[in-house]
């Protein structure tokens, strides 16, 4: 039976107060053995790396790791899954890996002296990691609150929350687990730091692994294929944020004012376009021949790497997405398409800054998109506005957190 996002974060999707009350208690159950790991001596050179709840291969944790079974094999490095198909295929790749779920993978992690994390604790099984030097790479540069700022504001909402957030700190101590965060942009130190509740020493000034990709030296074969089928069209890639206020019911296509499928297609059709959409995997949008033609619906099968196929494309569309920052990176058009923008502020998260700091030209309907395209009014961002976010150099960044954590380990 496959994994499911909301059985690996259970916390995150009990409603009734009965069903917070049952979690506590199975916490309690566990709180010995996470006690008792304590004890154990943890292995300096054995790595362990997850991403999005065990669920996918990808990120900013799949950087650092192949970076590491390349360049330091003085270092284990295991990628540890909740996903068997994830699992057969690394092992098929010849790649270290262990399903977390499995005595052996527990095992692993017990004995783990460093794990890298990219969307949640729960990236592995976080209740095997008493004493473990834990490494948040996150998953994207914040518009929206995130952590501990998220967080207070609903529990402002309940006191329930707020008890419920007390217990959970003593009776689940590891799901507050933290560590040292990467973040390479001054503009984003203020937002990590308060999000995550860190010390400056804890906050390290090194870009995020998965922009190494995007150094144009290996690309996807969705691109190529792209190429010989259109002719070497511009490639439009449309990446919105996730709106869990929409989980299964977010599609653009439909949500947005203005979209016609003929006459779009017609005018990606005149200006050697393809429109390629790449929503979140729980978005209602899928590949299921409804957007075939210059339309093309994206997934995670369609590529290896993202970060990798982003070389390929000539234009980002995207909205509230921390996508935007990273696209800065390669100094290409960016469109942003905050259709829903009023409904979005009044139901996410607060935003960090002013939404208007993000430079690109913006449309509101599947209309303007479309004008857009046919007299090519999109620009990339200044200088000065990449400045403002991407000021350093990704350099060799993967190499340079490899050091960072080696000497953290030393002095320690």
């Amino acid at each position: 039976m496959k994994e499911n996002v909301r059985d690996v974060i259970p916390r995150a999707h009990k409603k009734s107060m009965w069903g917070d009350l049952m979690h506590l208690l199975q916490g309690l159950c566990s709180l010995p053995k996470w006690c008792i790991q304590r004890l154990h001596k943890r292995d300096a050179h054995l790595w362990t790396f997850g991403a999005w709840s065990g669920l996918r291969y990808s990120d900013n944790s799949r950087a650092v790791y192949e970076y590491v079974l390349e360049h330091h094999p003085e270092i284990q490095a295991v990628w540890m899954t909740r996903s068997e198909d994830i699992y057969q295929r690394l092992l098929k790749e010849g790649k270290p890996v262990a399903l977390c779920t499995s005595e052996d993978g527990k095992r692993i992690q017990r004995k783990s002296g460093v794990f890298f994390c990219t969307a949640n604790k729960f990236d592995s099984d976080v209740r095997q990691m008493n004493g473990i030097y834990f490494v948040n790479l996150w998953h994207g540069m914040p518009l929206k609150q995130i952590g501990e700022d998220a967080m207070l504001r609903v529990r402002s909402k309940s006191i329930w929350k707020q008890i419920k957030t007390s217990l959970r700190k003593i009776l689940l101590p590891w799901e507050f687990i933290s560590g040292p965060t990467v973040c390479s942009s001054p503009f984003f130190r203020p937002f990590f730091l308060s999000a995550f509740s860190l010390s400056q020493e804890d906050l390290w000034a090194i870009s995020e692994p998965r922009l190494s990709r995007l150094d144009g030296r290996k690309s996807e074969s969705l691109g190529k294929q792209l190429d010989l089928q259109y002719g070497k069209p511009l490639k439009v890639l449309y990446m919105p944020t996730f709106r869990d206020d929409k989980i299964g019911k977010f599609n653009p296509f439909v949500m947005a004012k203005g979209f016609n499928k003929e006459r779009f297609e017609q005018t990606l059709e005149e200006q050697n376009i393809v429109f390629l959409y790449k929503g979140h995997f729980l978005d209602d949008v899928k590949s299921d021949g409804d957007h075939q033609g210059r339309i093309r619906v994206i997934g995670d099968t369609d590529y290896d790497d993202l970060y990798r196929f982003l070389n390929d494309v000539d234009i980002l569309v995207t909205d509230y997405s921390s996508i935007y920052f990273d696209f800065l990176c390669l100094k290409r058009p960016i469109i942003l398409f905050p259709f829903d923008q009023k409904d979005y502020n009044a139901k996410a998260q607060e935003f960090y800054f002013d939404y208007s700091l993000m430079a690109a030209k913006r449309v509101y309907s599947w209309t303007e998109m479309e004008q857009c395209l046919k007299d090519k009014t999109y620009y990339s961002p200044t200088k000065e506005e990449l400045n403002r976010f991407r000021p350093q150099p990704i350099g060799n960044c993967c190499e340079e957190l490899v050091q960072k954590v080696l000497s953290t380990i030393k002095a320690n």
